[in-house]
């Protein structure tokens, strides 16, 4: 069974992730902060992460970059439907990422981008 992290701010978001999730046999942390996640951070083993881009205390990515070392390099970015602002800087900040081996809007969700990480 995978662990799989969620970080997001807004709860409703988060709960539901976690819901069908759970409904696949998945092992779920979730973190409403980055605050919260970094006092258990030591105590997980993690295999995907998901995070919000716009934390009220951070961000995705640097929380992910400082902090979060996973089995796979693989991270999913929710950044909002469509082709709104989020999703464009986050689109160029990948772009130049030399970390960033692959990335692409996900097949069933266009607000949401996987992204293969060479960390």
């Amino acid at each position: 069974m995978a662990n799989i992290l969620i970080v997001d701010d807004e709860k409703k978001i988060a709960d539901l992730v976690e819901i069908y999730l759970k409904n696949e046999n998945y092992n779920v942390y979730k973190y409403y902060s980055s605050k919260d996640l970094l006092k258990n951070i030591d105590k997980l083993e993690i295999d995907l992460a998901i995070l919000d881009v716009s934390l009220p205390d951070g961000n995705g990515f640097d929380l992910y970059k400082n902090n979060i070392k996973e089995k796979n390099k693989v991270i999913v970015i929710i950044h909002g439907k469509g082709s709104g602002k989020i999703k464009k800087i986050t689109h160029e900040v990948l772009r130049e990422n030399r970390s960033v081996l692959e990335y692409k809007t996900s097949y069933f969700n266009d607000g949401m981008t996987l992204v293969k990480l060479n960390i």
